[in-house]
């Protein structure tokens, strides 16, 4: 038989001997000849519920697994696609009866609408749709003496493929909570719709480490941080798996995913390969999922990446040595989508669909295929098999872990669902919740405050380094000015209230004679407030400031206009896996919700005059290609209107999108959308521009929060169809923000892989700059964990124990005072 790749083949011996599981069809070609199975679904539950109370499941578990013929335990490895069953949207009874007669599948997953088909206006089944389908085929599965099938859906921010059911802000939002109990809540809502519907399997959390901002899946993740993964990945989990008030289905099964480093591509193409050291991998990728294994989550999905050359569902090292010998976790492994197939077809580590089975149920403990649209799986598994090439007990390992899983979720017991369940009256009753935590999550990123000047003095501003690299808006003084020193630097801005000083003296002026001593700071260049070198008549240099341009002022306000492309859509608010894989059609797909501009309008009060317009609409053939293109008559309206405004409420962002298709090839926003917010600036230099961004990742925003009369930014991410109550609230002052950024936002492309755990990339910027204080960290447009509020916190009485070093491994804790010093109540995560 021909020899594996090296990199596979030395991954892992068993007895010392490299397994040769690629083999000719004759060689694996056998005559079978299959039985009926032995027993009735019905009498196998009524003897199982007979035996003593003493019995272990796991004892249950193996009598069963004893009695099942080597077609029925292959069956229990093999999850399809619910596309194969049906015809035109509904249960086709005879595909079921020919797929459940022929392969005995375990699984089925998906919904016949993730398609989402435009032309057609029914956008997916109800609860009690979904649960008349899932008695009809577990009926059928009951008839045929099959164990009772799994049915599962990618419920990952709510039971977005139920219909009628609450959406919530997906993952990337409430990582901006930093809040376990929304998590822990939001978990519980979506398993309890989605068991209402009869599917007890949730493929969520998504445990991925955001640090490839380009990835399509982003949003899909809690952030970039490990211990913000694990602790709400792990409450998710606790909340999915809670009992859910169904006798039925007493809980919902959750699955940690994508196993492994899956979100990290080189390229930042979805699906891309990973290259991590080990360290980097243990120390920021792995401690969700360990979390997860802890807090008792069920399943595992494994990743459709390679890790450093090897795919992860051939990974003896990944999913053996460490998931399951070293984590412990004894639950579930099914792989994504097609992902065995993908060894031979896309990996290139199989020469056959055949081999790639034998490679993955040698290397991996992966115990389920999602195969998903044909028997492939099963067909190649029963030959390799029977011709010694897979051990029977290497099946016999994963279905036991299926059993299991299938009798823990109470499918032995009630193996066909009533169609009526108490849960139904729940499903959609949750739009309070997903309020909370879209609240919750919006991210306050700037808020323009004026200086007030003292009568009789002046304000000073302490040095904010790095304005003088940018070069703009700033006075720069040199020999030929008469400028030399400190005191005669300071002179030239004494009459400046934004004074503020860059000093190069010393060896500089020696070494550069004729280049500038000191920058002198305007108030474009916004210093940072604090202590400078001088100080007026009171004798302080403390800055005086207004309460902000956020929230609005809406007694103030005469004109408003609403503009951008995300500033009405429900349908960017929720993003992909919202009624469809790649999103909903249109707003019509929701059963509530609110946009930014219909909240907006909600809460502003008759006095104002509210104009709406396009700005520009985004274009997506592919989003590699996507465009944001303005009508000029729309354009020539929003720039009339925005001239005679008081405020401009900006909604940019991205159109909904997930996986592969979601590729890109530039981080920066859709050129129409940067364009559209420089002509708005220049059009109306005197109106207070708010920018909001509904996006999935952090696209590059070239300049656009920098604009002179762009006064506040606010960062929604997915929100949800509830978000654009949540982003009026805050921009109002209903809602005090205290959402914090789970990600660094780059503001560069040359360096988008900054984060806040790792050692910065550097930028020398100009050489000004670089001789004076060397390399610095580049620049990012908001770092992790920013956010501001409408009040203000002071930390105090902080103390740490034990005192001085501490031994590695070891713990420490950290104990502080948060006061609230502002005027307002607010939330505060430290």
């Amino acid at each position: 038989a021909p020899q594996w790749p090296q990199f596979v083949r030395t991954e892992v011996r068993i007895g010392g001997t490299p397994l040769p599981l690629e083999m000719d069809a004759c060689q694996v070609s056998a005559r079978v000849r299959m039985r009926p199975p032995p027993w009735g679904w019905v009498v196998l539950a009524l003897a199982l519920a007979a035996q003593s109370s003493a019995a272990s499941a796991d004892t249950q578990v193996d009598e069963l697994l004893s009695k099942m013929t080597l077609h029925e335990k292959v069956g229990q490895m093999m999850q399809i696609d619910i596309s194969l069953l049906t015809t035109d949207k509904l249960l086709d009874k005879a595909k079921l009866r020919d797929w459940l007669h022929k392969y005995r599948p375990s699984s089925i997953l998906n919904s016949p609408y993730s398609g989402r088909d435009c032309t057609v206006a029914k956008s997916g089944w109800t609860a009690q749709e979904w649960r008349a389908f899932v008695r009809e085929a577990q009926s059928e599965a009951q008839a045929l003496g099959m164990p009772p099938l799994l049915f599962g859906l990618d419920s990952v921010h709510g039971a977005n493929y139920v219909s009628g059911a609450t959406i919530f802000p997906h993952q990337i939002a409430l990582g901006a909570t930093f809040d376990r109990e929304i998590a822990r809540e939001v978990g519980f809502a979506t398993a309890r719709d989605t068991l209402a519907a009869g599917v007890p399997w949730i493929f969520s959390p998504i445990l991925g480490i955001a640090t490839q901002p380009s990835w399509a899946r982003v949003f899909e993740t809690f952030g970039e941080d490990p211990l913000v993964s694990a602790e709400l990945g792990s409450a998710l989990i606790r909340g999915a798996q809670s009992e859910s008030g169904d006798p039925q289905l007493p809980r919902a099964a959750a699955c940690m995913k994508h196993y492994f480093a899956y979100s990290h591509p080189e390229s930042g193409q979805d699906r891309g390969p990973t290259w991590l050291s080990d360290q980097e991998l243990r120390d920021r990728y792995l401690p969700p999922f360990a979390a997860a294994v802890k807090a008792g989550v069920s399943t595992a999905m494994s990743s459709y990446n390679e890790i450093n050359g090897v795919p992860a569902s051939a990974s003896r090292k990944w999913t053996v040595d460490v998931l399951r010998e070293e984590l412990g976790f004894e639950g579930v492994l099914v792989t994504d989508w097609g992902e065995i197939n993908n060894l031979h077809s896309f990996h290139k580590v199989a020469s056959t669909e055949e081999g790639a089975v034998g490679l993955s149920m040698a290397r991996s403990s992966t115990d389920m295929s999602m195969v998903p649209l044909s028997g492939s799986f099963s067909d190649h598994l029963l030959r390799l098999v029977r011709a010694g090439t897979v051990s029977e007990s290497r099946v016999d390992e994963s279905v036991r872990r299926v059993l299991k899983l299938k009798k823990d979720l109470g499918l032995f017991d009630a193996p066909v669902p009533l169609l009526e369940s108490p849960l139904h009256q729940l499903v959609g009753k949750d739009g309070d919740l997903a309020l909370r935590a879209a609240r919750s999550s919006v991210t306050l990123l700037k808020n323009h405050h004026e200086a007030i000047i003292p009568e009789g003095g002046r304000v000073c501003h302490g040095v904010h380094q790095g304005d003088a690299d940018q070069g703009a808006d700033l006075e720069s003084f040199g020999l030929a000015d008469g400028v030399r020193t400190a005191e005669a630097c300071l002179a030239k801005c004494a009459d400046n209230p934004w004074c503020g000083t860059w000093l190069f003296l010393g060896s500089w002026e020696e070494a550069h004679p004729d280049w500038p001593v000191c920058y002198l700071k305007t108030q474009a260049a916004q210093p940072l407030p604090g202590k400078g070198s001088a100080e007026d008549k009171s004798g302080t240099c403390d800055v005086v400031l207004d309460e902000g341009t956020l929230p609005l002022k809406v007694a103030d306000l005469r004109k408003v206009v609403l503009t951008g492309p995300t500033v009405d859509s429900l349908t960017y608010q929720a993003g992909g896996w919202s009624i469809g894989w790649q999103g909903a059609c249109g707003d019509a797909d929701f059963a509530g919700g609110e946009t930014v501009a219909g909240a907006l309008r909600r809460l502003l009060p008759d006095t104002v005059e509210v104009t709406q317009t396009k700005g520009c609409q985004i274009r997506a053939p592919s989003h590699a290609s996507a465009t944001c293109a303005h009508e000029e008559e729309d354009l020539a309206a929003t720039l009339e209107a925005a001239a005679q405004a008081d405020v401009i409420v900006l909604a940019l962002g991205e159109e909904n999108y997930t996986e592969k298709p979601g590729d890109i090839n530039d981080l920066a926003l859709h050129p129409g959308q940067v364009d559209l917010a420089r002509q708005i600036s220049a059009a109306a230099p005197g109106a207070a521009i708010i920018l909001v961004l509904i996006e999935g990742r952090p696209r590059l925003l070239h300049g656009i929060p920098s604009l002179p009369n762009v006064k506040g930014v606010v960062h929604a991410y997915l929100p949800g169809p509830h978000g654009g109550t949540a982003v009026a609230e805050v921009i109002l002052g209903l809602t005090n923000p205290s959402g914090r950024l789970p990600l660094t936002y780059p503001s560069k492309a040359s360096a988008i892989h900054q984060h806040y755990q790792v050692q910065s990339v550097k930028c020398p910027g100009s050489a000004a700059a670089y001789l004076s204080i060397g390399v610095a960290d580049c620049p990012v447009e908001f770092p992790f964990g920013y956010g501001l509020s409408y009040t203000s916190f002071r930390y105090s009485n902080m103390s740490s124990t034990p005192r001085g070093r501490v031994a590695h491994p070891g713990a420490f804790g950290v104990s502080l005072t948060v006061t609230n010093t502002g005027s307002r109540s607010g939330r505060h995560t430290v």
